[in-house]
């Protein structure tokens, strides 16, 4: 059974596909910033850059269905890009930031992972 949404639910979900179309604009915009810095990255770091933007569209995507859909299954797809999108800006921030290069943040990014392959897992064996 599918419940239309409450104003607040629509509230925050509004407020978080804004939230993710910020940080792709941030991200892009440090990307056209400054090409030349960009190009000379290497092939490992633009591939970071470009599956997070990815990452956040996919989430931004998955919301939008949600609300048009309310499938309750759906939540699992959207928290599991919303931590590979999580994930991906931990590791973009990794090769900015020398301090967060530590072996807790691999932890991390470990337990990351597992927690999106059981989301995913989650939504797929969840009935409606």
């Amino acid at each position: 059974m599918n419940l239309p949404l409450s104003k607040e639910e629509i509230k925050i979900i509004d407020n978080i596909k804004i939230g993710c179309e910020g940080l792709i604009k941030l991200i892009l915009s440090d990307i056209l910033k400054s090409p030349e810095k960009f190009a000379k990255l290497d092939y490992h770091k633009k591939h970071k850059y470009f599956v997070g933007i990815f990452a956040l569209f996919l989430f931004a995507l998955s919301i939008s269905a949600y609300k048009t859909i309310h499938l309750k299954k759906m939540i699992f797809a959207i928290a599991a890009f919303g931590l590979f999108a999580v994930e991906s800006f931990i590791d973009y921030l990794e090769d900015v930031l020398p301090i967060l290069d530590t072996p807790y943040i691999d932890i991390l990014l470990a337990i990351i992972s597992l927690a999106i392959l059981v989301l995913f897992f989650l939504a797929f064996i969840k009935r409606r």
